[in-house]
Formats: structure tokens, C-alpha cells, sequence
């Protein structure tokens, strides 16, 4: 499964949430449920996160010293590189 399929979920988090406020002012037991599900949610998010900044780091770092090549089509190739991957790994943050 790719990783942007596994983080769409995610952005049923706030009507999940709605949700389970719902299911709380109602009484329902299924509040316990709903809490454990987004609870599991977040931690995965974290876990995706976690694992692509890893996946991120090196490709950083290679573009970096090939961005100080003495061929400048290298060079300006390897800055458009590292723009990208600092976009990514900016847009994690979020």
C-alpha cells in the first residue's frame, strides 16, 4: 500500500472526532471505540512520518554535496533536488 494511500485516512481524523463527541454527549459505548481508532490513527501517522524523514535524511544529505560539484549542470541539478526533498520533508511538519 502506498504511504499517501495509508495517510488519506487521516483526514477523516476531525469527523472522527465530531464523531466521537457525538457518541460522549449521547453516552454511547461507542466513544471507547471511536477514541481507540483515531488514538491508532494518530500513532500510524507518526510512524509514516517517522519512517519517510528517515527515507528523506540521506537523499538530503547526498544533495547537499553534490549541490557543491564542480560541474555546474551537477550542481544546479542536485539544488533542485534538495529544494524538493526539503518541500517534503517541510510538508511532514505540518
Amino acid at each position: 500500500m502506498s504511504v499517501l494511500r495509508r495517510l488519506v485516512p487521516l483526514a477523516g481524523l476531525a469527523a472522527m472526532t465530531a464523531g466521537l463527541l457525538g457518541a460522549l454527549v449521547r453516552g454511547r459505548s461507542s466513544a471507547t471505540a471511536l477514541t481507540r481508532e483515531r488514538d491508532a490513527l494518530v500513532a500510524e501517522r507518526r510512524r509514516l512520518v517517522h519512517d519517510l524523514r528517515g527515507h528523506l535524511s540521506p537523499m538530503m544529505m547526498v544533495s547537499e554535496r553534490l549541490a557543491t560539484h564542480t560541474d555546474p549542470s551537477v550542481a544546479r541539478l542536485a539544488t533542485l533536488m534538495l529544494d524538493r526533498v526539503e518541500r517534503a520533508s517541510a510538508s511532514l511538519r505540518r
